[in-house]
């Protein structure tokens, strides 16, 4: 894991002096070692931060060359399947010098072009600058695992692991895109094909890019493809076991100590099981780690306790409470450098900095479990749809698939299209209320099960654009790597061959993980209700707090700059509207974020004056 940065100019040289400044901002990503290689005669400069996970030598330091040097790799993540890549192509001629998964990359471009992308299984961004074809190529992992972001100003192409590194830039021009602000609202996040700037947004999950002779082309080479094929339950048992072992077994490798994020559900519990008596692990023992909370409604210690017990984990727990509030809501708008809902990244921030304290710097974590095997409660509305016989609606055409999109807004959408009229300023709030609306509309597909659509429209949007942003960000922010097993492509592709019933055997949700996990977990943590991981922040939101915020939004940069309307927390009160303290949140974190980035200053003074204001 580590930070990328690169520069594509077609006006002369990058300036150096303010390239470094772009690649410091990226040095909690990787705090081991920097590095800048200038290109092309100047036109090309390719910048790394590294934290070193594998072959911890020099061998490992990038911007990387192949022998020739006229091939240049930055790269961002972990190729499980290096090894036997390194194999293939060590026999089809390719030489190596190091153990890193990093140079499999470069010759694998080197063999098979833009489409070596195709054979790579990980988590990744990485840009490669071909210098014989002057050909600049870009790619991310098939989910979004890892982020990489680009744009077009002042006559250069620059891409970088995240935009803190890019508003760095004294030629970038900050404008707010208004757009990814009402979707931001409407979600609670900005979704991973777009970015908070007018100027710069996120190269798609699953996608390449090529930047040669001054045109962008982007290619879709991977889209998730949902079978349904597997009607069995034992079958399907046997067939998710298999890869989840598998995929267990490959993510461990690394030449540095492994956790795991331990809430004691099934997803990570199920992780620790399988990951404990590993041979992979480098100092014979299993980390893990866990953040609690005062409010018993979201605190999950005595569940993962119990697994740390069960498998004789180095276990380490940490604790959020309200004195500890304001350093970690300031630490949270550090970590992310565009709007967030602060429920999650929090505790998730919190969580990664106890990990690195404890010398740890690659845990996995149980993110997908839910998307991929119907775990939420929003899947129940689609399957007992199918169960009623629902199919037969989709005689209603659009209208009828619109509905179904709509009820899935209700679950995860936070402020509606009637209320986002009312809060955002200008003429173009009607149009813009309805743009999350339009995109979740056009994730469901017509033709596929209702089940299938909802988990279609997770994998594409809500599972990259929120899940594993907020992962990404809250490790990375303290220089830890975070391995997703059940995203792993091997237990992807299993999970897509399942049919939505037999996720719900016996109405129960995620019944096949359940049976994988029935004959490794503690039967107590088989049946215990799972809390999720998230901060009581309507225990945390007090009157005092409140007033702060109010203030906060009243006198703010979105009141002054005219994104939103200066009564825009009184409008959240409309008689109906089902989630006016998400929504509270959500302006209050967006007028922060815009207080630190769009201004870039003011980030280290709101802990402080948060602490004054709960004090008064």
């Amino acid at each position: 894991m580590c930070g990328i940065l690169g520069v594509v100019s077609s006006r002369g040289t990058q300036k150096l002096r303010v390239f470094e400044q772009m690649l410091d901002r990226l040095k909690n990503r990787g705090p081991d070692s920097a590095g800048i290689e200038v290109l092309d005669s100047g036109r090309v400069v390719l910048g790394h931060r590294r934290l070193a996970i594998l072959d911890l030598t020099e061998l490992g330091h990038q911007p990387m060359c192949n022998e020739t040097r006229d091939v240049w790799l930055t790269f961002n993540g972990e190729i499980y399947n290096y090894k036997e890549l390194r194999k293939v192509l060590q026999d089809l001629g390719h030489a190596f010098k190091s153990q890193t998964d990093s140079e499999v990359i470069i010759h694998a471009y080197e063999e098979w072009g833009p489409r070596c992308v195709e054979k790579l299984a990980g988590i990744f961004a990485f840009g490669i600058w071909d210098n014989p074809n002057k050909r600049l190529f870009l790619a991310r992992d098939q989910l979004g695992i890892k982020p990489l972001y680009f744009g077009n100003y002042s006559k250069k192409f620059v891409f970088a692991s995240q935009t803190s590194a890019i508003t760095a830039d004294p030629e970038f021009r900050r404008s707010i895109n208004r757009e990814s602000l009402a979707e931001f609202f409407a979600y609670g996040y900005v979704p991973s094909d777009s970015s908070i700037w007018n100027s710069v947004q996120q190269l798609p999950p699953g996608c390449s890019l090529i930047l040669q002779k001054g045109h962008t082309t982007v290619t879709r080479y991977w889209q998730p493809v949902f079978s349904g094929e597997i009607t069995n339950y034992n079958e399907a048992v046997e067939h998710i076991g298999d890869a989840l072992r598998f995929a267990v077994e490959r993510q461990l490798q690394s030449d540095v100590p492994v956790g795991t994020l331990l809430s004691g559900g099934i997803d990570s519990t199920l992780l620790t099981a399988l990951s404990c008596r590993s041979p992979s692990l480098v100092d014979g023992r299993l980390h893990s780690f866990t953040m609690g909370f005062d409010e018993a409604a979201s605190d999950e210690r005595q569940f993962a306790q119990i697994a740390a017990d069960f498998y004789h984990t180095d276990h380490k727990v940490g604790k959020l409470d309200i004195t500890s509030f304001p350093d970690n809501l300031q630490a949270a708008i550090e970590a992310f450098d565009e709007p967030f809902d602060p429920n999650s990244p929090m505790p998730a921030t919190a969580v990664a900095g106890l990990v690195r304290e404890h010398g740890v710097k690659v845990v996995l974590g149980g993110d997908g479990g839910d998307e991929l095997f119907s775990g939420y409660l929003r899947y129940d509305d689609f399957h007992n749809f199918v169960q009623a016989g629902g199919p037969a609606e989709q005689a209603g055409g659009a209208t009828a698939l619109h509905a179904r999109a709509d009820k899935y807004f209700r679950y995860e959408g936070v402020v509606s299209p009637d209320v986002m009229r009312e809060i955002l300023y200008g003429r173009d709030a009607p149009a813009l209320a309805n743009v999350a609306r339009d995109r979740q509309r056009a994730m469901f597909r017509e033709d596929a099960h209702p089940v299938m659509a909802a988990q279609r429209s997770d994998l594409l949007l809500y599972l990259p654009g929120h899940i594993l942003a907020k992962v990404d960000r809250a490790t990375m922010y303290h220089g830890v790597e975070a391995r997703v097993p059940f995203l792993d492509p091997c237990v992807v592709e299993a999970a897509l061959r399942i049919a939505p019933e037999v996720n719900y055997r016996n109405m129960e949700r995620k019944a096949v993980l359940k049976g994988v996990a029935s004959n490794c977990l503690p039967p107590q943590l088989l049946t215990a209700r799972k809390k999720g991981f998230s901060s009581p922040i309507g225990q945390w939101s007090s009157p005092k707090f409140k007033k702060w915020g109010k203030n906060l939004l009243k006198n703010g940069v979105l009141v002054s700059e005219r994104f939103i309307q200066p009564n825009a927390l009184d409008l959240l009160k409309t008689p109906g509207f089902q989630k006016p303290l998400q929504a509270h949140w959500l302006l209050l974190t967006a007028e922060l974020w815009a207080r630190r980035w769009y201004q870039d200053g003011a980030a280290p003074e709101i802990a402080t004056e948060l602490r004054k204001a709960l004090a008064e």
